[in-house]
């Protein structure tokens, strides 16, 4: 709708945010897309029939609906870069990388998986932490790096256990660089990934979208910590 103006868009957007809160559509992106001036709903094919009260009660703002394939047949991770540097055969330090595999571990449960977002450190105390999702968050679980795609109990290393989590209005993962194509040895983070759609109902990737945090946001909800950067 061309003639939607930025107050209609932003009323109508703030709207469907308390349907949604009423219906508790699941796996729902709602947002303003600029390029052509109206409300996308964005939500998994599979979820249909959950989300259609939420989905109909929405029909009168005239939404654009878009509907993404949540459920792949196939694993697309892809390894990391190397976990592990060898300094002596006798000797080996053990490194976690932004959007290394962690493995949520409890007893006589299935593990889950998740990445690490990026390391931090307490401005109060000795103490460093990985920021992480906080859908990762397992009631008494042991967290563990683990290289993605591995199937070696071996390549585990222990991390610890997670001291907090919210799932709003932080829930994130993976980390959102920015670097120069002319000097890519240096890079900048911008955020942490907070979801997204990848193919369509149609197979297309074109629209796929990506939810992001920004640094900024995260740190002003955690006064208390700070980026670890190296050099």
């Amino acid at each position: 709708m061309a003639l939607n103006s930025t107050a209609v868009l932003n009323s109508g957007l703030d709207d469907m945010l308390e349907l949604a809160q009423h219906y508790r559509p699941v796996e729902c992106l709602i947002y303003i897309d600029v390029k052509i001036n109206n409300i996308i709903i964005a939500t998994c094919d599979e979820d249909r029939n959950d989300n259609a009260a939420f989905l109909n009660a929405a029909k009168i703002y005239y939404p654009i609906y878009m509907y993404y394939n949540c459920i792949r047949e196939t694993n697309n991770n892809t390894i990391s870069q190397n976990n592990m540097k060898l300094e002596s055969r006798n000797d080996i330090v053990n490194y976690i990388l932004a959007g290394d595999g962690l493995s949520v571990e409890r007893f006589n449960i299935t593990p889950n998986k998740c990445s690490a977002g990026f390391w931090a450190k307490s401005l109060f105390n000795p103490i460093n932490y990985i920021v992480t999702a906080g859908h990762c968050h397992r009631e008494g679980a042991s967290y563990y790096l683990l290289p993605w795609n591995s199937t070696h109990e071996n390549d585990k290393y222990y991390v610890g256990k997670m001291f907090d989590y919210r799932l709003s209005p932080i829930d994130s993962g993976g980390p959102v660089f920015s670097y120069n194509h002319q000097d890519r040895m240096h890079t900048s983070i911008n955020g942490i990934l907070l979801g997204g759609f990848d193919y369509d109902i149609n197979g297309d990737i074109n629209n796929a979208i990506i939810q992001v945090t920004p640094i900024d946001f995260i740190f002003d909800n955690y006064p208390g910590i700070e980026m670890v950067t190296v050099t």
